[in-house]
């Protein structure tokens, strides 16, 4: 199955990529930074404007969004809870979009 991961190199999605390439899948990361990747083929994006990455998304089976500000890096003030949603929805938005 081919698989892409937007937030592929965070906390959840390096480890989902490990176990999905572990059982024979073929994994696509999305990142900003490719450094990061250390699983699955890295595909440089930026979440917001669409570009070559999107082939990606056309290709596959199945598309996880964990991308996204970091939830744990801070506290939950009405202004940070705006952009842990925005930093979502903006990503998501830029993959259906084009």
């Amino acid at each position: 199955m081919k698989i892409v991961i937007a937030g592929g190199s965070g906390f959840l999605g390096a480890p989902l990529a490990r176990r999905l390439i572990a059982r024979g899948d073929d994994v696509a990361v999305l990142s900003r930074d490719l450094s990061k990747v250390k699983a699955g083929r890295g595909v440089r994006w930026d979440g917001i404007t669409p570009g070559p990455w999107t082939a990606e998304i056309d290709a596959a089976d199945l598309v996880v969004n964990l991308a996204g500000e970091n939830v744990g890096a801070g506290r939950w003030t009405a202004a940070r809870k705006r952009r842990l949603i925005k930093s979502r929805v903006e990503a998501t938005n830029a993959s259906w979009s084009r």
